[in-house]
């Protein structure tokens, strides 16, 4: 039996809604730089482009591919002007000259400076978890570091961080598994499809 064969009996089904799929999407990423690296899902409507030159060549067209509708597909197909002054939901100029105030924050001094306060944070964050059955990695560290980190550079007190966290963790979270939650996924939305990148894991460039 060849490989078209059997292709043609399992075709590539790439579902993002897919609970466990989203949990493990990696093979079925592999299929579809094997056997469609250009995919495109009837149901949701959304193009998905999987090998790395063609990721890397999207993220790089911004005239094609435009962040301004959003950077989850629930967002992308309700076909709304974001709010001005997001800057990742914005297309360069505008989010070129956004990004270049923020990186002033982000500097290699700036972030030698912060290191032992990122460090208490991490100690203690850990601690916390210590004698426990299981760790969830994302709710418990990921939610948790980043927000007091960001919260300190923004002067929020520590008591704070966190119920301005859950309601920010809900809001940004769908119901369903959806592409936005895919570790190493990144999309690209083209205003006439619905495109999401489910690249190989290399670096892509910095936009």
């Amino acid at each position: 039996m060849t490989t078209n064969t059997i292709a043609a009996d399992n075709p590539v089904s790439f579902d993002p809604y897919q609970v466990e799929l989203a949990r493990n999407p990696y093979a079925m990423y592999k299929r579809m730089r094997d056997e469609t690296p250009l995919y495109y899902n009837k149901e949701y409507d959304f193009y998905a482009v999987s090998r790395y030159d063609d990721v890397r060549a999207g993220h790089a067209d911004h005239q094609t591919f435009s962040s301004a509708r959003g950077g989850i597909l629930e967002l992308v197909k309700m076909n709304m002007e974001l709010p001005a002054g997001v800057f990742i939901f914005e297309d360069p100029p505008l989010h070129t000259a956004h990004r270049m105030i923020i990186a002033r924050m982000f500097s290699p001094r700036r972030m030698r400076d912060l290191e032992p306060m990122i460090r208490d944070f991490t100690v203690s964050t850990l601690d916390k978890l210590v004698g426990g059955d299981e760790i969830d990695i994302i709710a418990d560290i990921g939610a948790e570091i980043p927000m007091r980190v960001i919260g300190a550079l923004l002067g929020i007190r520590k008591k704070t961080c966190k119920p301005f966290a859950t309601p920010r963790m809900n809001v940004s979270s769908p119901k369903r598994a959806s592409p936005s939650i895919t570790r190493r996924n990144r999309s690209a939305a083209c205003p006439s499809s619905r495109t999401i990148s489910t690249g190989e894991s290399k670096t892509l460039p910095t936009m």
